[in-house]
This record gives structure tokens, sequence and C-alpha cells, in this order.
């Protein structure tokens, strides 16, 4: 079939998820499923994930050595394109369509090379869902199997070996302070300026942790809200009023932080700690906090990529990592949730098409870069699975 054709036919078939039950990873779960059955001697196992999303491994006999790892949700249609989003469109050397770089140009170029290596030992390749939302196919994988590859490959956009990205800790608390009347904010503790001040603080704070390669730690304020407790509605929901009457002090706020760790810390309990610290210390209290996301950053030292260094050197002419630049722009990945379960594997992420066009309207993929990140898929596994 060719990776081009291939790509037309993963590009679609939508994938991005929605409560309706209806959208979903299954019909392209499907295809991948049925290609690797027909054309690979690769043994398949299907592990639900919830409904009926799930994900797919597929493996040979020999001990891990190599392990691919693809996403294959991607994000919503959205307004704004020009081609079809699921029409795989060519011009020239672009194909456009939704999830053309993030990530079908990438399963493509793998599904490709697979169908023409032959047998293999060591191979392990994970189809995984929800990766564009709570990572929840990754998590379910890594609570499940126990496999240690000497490296494993994301075939994210960005023809260069990408090996490192900074981490994801997002958080949301509450800061509870004193209400009284507006004329007299001295007698109360006005929650929304406490918070305020706290994330100031914290933002202070994160500026100790930075990395030469990774750059600085961030910290965005995600969401905030604040006035006076009104309880908790039938949702079990926070109600506060305030947006109609400004004469009372703020006795409550909550926050939404989304924090890019550029190194192993800090994690959720030091940055609770440090905002606790800093609200004690001032009259309020926090409550409420809880974790969605607590991953530190990803990094694997380029002396450890010699193998695939000189693939991608003799492949695509010359060594290519991103800049300081790139590590900033380039978001949270998978890798880092597979490589803190299991901390002997290095990771990388390699694959066709420019970082810039994902998630947006026009999506697209150059045809030269996937014929160059087929054969480098092709090299790396017949490197590391096709000895006898």
């Amino acid at each position: 079939m060719g990776f081009l054709e291939i790509a037309k036919n993963l590009m679609s078939i939508p994938s991005y998820f929605e409560d309706d039950g209806i959208h979903n990873e299954r019909e392209i779960s499907e295809f991948v499923n049925e290609f690797l059955k027909k054309n690979t001697h690769l043994d398949l196992q299907e592990q639900i994930v919830e409904g009926k999303r799930h994900n797919i491994i597929a493996r040979d006999e020999g001990e891990p050595q190599l392990m691919f790892c693809c996403h294959l949700d991607t994000v919503g249609p959205k307004k704004g394109w020009t081609h079809k989003e699921f029409g795989a469109d060519v011009d020239g050397d672009k194909l456009y369509g939704l999830g053309a770089s993030d990530m079908k140009g990438g399963i493509a170029c793998l599904l490709d090379a697979l169908e023409s290596i032959g047998d293999t030992k060591g191979l392990v390749v994970l189809f995984d869902v929800d990766e564009e939302y709570q990572f929840k196919g990754i998590r379910k994988f890594v609570s499940e199997y126990d496999l240690h590859p000497k490296l494993a490959v994301f075939p994210e956009p960005g023809l260069a070996i990408r090996n490192g990205h900074r981490g994801l800790v997002e958080i949301y608390f509450q800061t509870v302070g004193k209400t009284g009347h507006a004329a007299r904010p001295s007698l109360g503790r006005n929650a929304i300026m406490g918070t305020y001040q706290a994330i100031e603080h914290l933002m202070n704070e994160l500026d100790k942790w930075t990395h030469e390669d990774l750059g600085s730690t961030s910290c965005n304020v995600a969401f905030l809200r604040g006035g006076v407790n009104k309880g908790y509605d039938e949702r079990g929901e926070l109600a506060v009023s305030g947006k109609d009457s400004g004469n009372n002090i703020p006795d409550i706020c909550e926050a939404v932080l989304d924090i890019r760790t550029a190194t192993e810390e800090p994690m959720a309990d030091t940055i609770s700690r440090i905002l606790n610290d800093f609200l004690v210390d001032r009259d309020y209290r926090m409550d409420c906090f809880s974790v969605r996301h607590n991953y530190g950053a990803l990094f694997v030292p380029k002396t450890r990529l010699s193998v695939v260094e000189k693939i991608f050197q003799e492949v695509v002419g010359s060594v290519v990592y991103p800049d300081k630049l790139g590590y900033q722009e380039w978001g949270f990945g998978e890798a880092k949730i597979l490589q803190q379960k299991f901390a002997d594997i290095d990771c990388v992420y390699l694959g066709p098409g420019p970082t810039g066009t994902g998630h947006k309207p026009d999506e697209f993929v150059s045809i030269s870069e996937m014929k160059k990140a087929r054969d480098i898929f092709q090299r790396l596994i017949e490197e590391y699975c096709c000895h006898s």
C-alpha cells in the first residue's frame, strides 16, 4: 500500500474524542488492527481503556529491545480549514488533513516499515488512545505492562531527535479568606488577592529550577475565580457570588495552575508546600488541593543516543536536535509517563511533519519527510530487532 496511501486511509477516519460515545478511536483502531494482522507477523493484544476505547499492543516473542509508541487520537475539528479535514488532500509535497503531522503521518511511516521488515526479535509497538486529552491510554498501559526496551520512539512531528521536554504539573486549589464589608477591607482577608500574591510568590520560587537545554520552569494561571463562598451546588461545584455586587470582601478563590518544569523538581508536593506556607503566614488557608498531572521533565543525554544519531545521519544527511526555543515550545508528551514508570528506557520523539501545524486548521505533513521517517524507522528495527 505504501506510506502515502496508508496515511490517506488513516486521515479519512475521524479519531477525535467526544463524550457522545460515537466519536472515539474505535474505527481507526480497527483499521490498524486489520493492517497488522494482514501485513505483519506480530502478535496483537487488545487492552480495554474505557468503554469502546482500547489500546493495541503488537509484539513479537523476543525480549523487548525497541518500542514504538503511537497515539491514535487527534484533537477535535476546528473552523478555518481550506482543505478537507478528513479528505487527505495532496498539494505538491504536502499532505493535508486532521492528524497529518500529529501523528497519523508518523503512524503511516511505521506501518509501512513494519510491512516490509519481515521477522523480528524484540519489537513492541503500542497504539494508544487519549493522548490529546487525559493520557488515559498510556497510563493504562504502564499500569498493566512491565516492559523494559532499550529505546522507545514516539513518531511525533519534527524531523529531529527530540530527546527531552519540560514536565507537567497541573494543580487545583482553593484559598480561604475572611469575608466582611468592602468599606473596611482590613477587617477581612481577601481570598482573590491572597491567591494572586501566592501565585506571584510561586512564580518567583520557580526561577530556581532551570535546565541548560530545557530552559526555565514556567507557570500558567489557567483558571481563577473568586467571590463570597455560597457553598456547593447540587452538582458538587463551588458556588460564589460577587459578580453583581462589590460590597463584600471575597472569602474564597479557586485556581488551576499549569506548571512546566525544566527539571525533575518541583513536583506537586513541593508546589503545594510553597503555596501553603505563603498563605498560612498571611492568615489564609489552602483547601481542596488536588493534582491532575504530576510529571517531571524528560531529558535523555545525547551520549545515550549514538545508534539513533548514526541512522539519522545516514538517512537525513545530518544530525538534528532541537534548539533551545524548540525545547521550550515543545509540550508535554507520553514519553515521560513511560520513562517515569520504567526509568531505564531511553525515549525520543522522532517523526515527519513540521511542529507548528498540529492542532491548527490546514494541518499538513511533508511527503518527503515521511519517506525519510519511514526509512529511519526501518533502519532502527533492523538495528535493534533483526539480529540472528
